[in-house]
């Protein structure tokens, strides 16, 4: 699939328009569209767009979608409802 053309991998609907890659493994990207983006920096992913993510191989270990941050069915359990802190 060419990288430029690919799907938002939480939303699954629009392009993907961002690159993000996890700071603490560099080995770790997520590419996702500008709404999805700020769900995920701020730990307020939907069930929809969590569960997404898994089915696109990332793993629960990993920084922004940690275990501590979801639970297993993918409800937020620390959200930044005020945005980036």
């Amino acid at each position: 699939m060419n990288p430029d053309k690919m799907k938002c991998e939480c939303c699954r609907e629009t392009e993907h328009q961002f690159v993000l890659t996890d700071t603490y493994d560099n080995s770790v990207s997520y590419f996702v569209c500008c709404c999805c983006l700020q769900n995920l920096v701020n730990r307020n992913l939907s069930k929809k767009q969590y569960h997404h993510l898994l089915k696109s191989g990332h793993v629960d270990s990993e920084y922004l979608i940690h275990e501590d941050f979801y639970d297993s069915e993918g409800n937020a359990l620390q959200p930044s409802i005020n945005g980036f802190r």
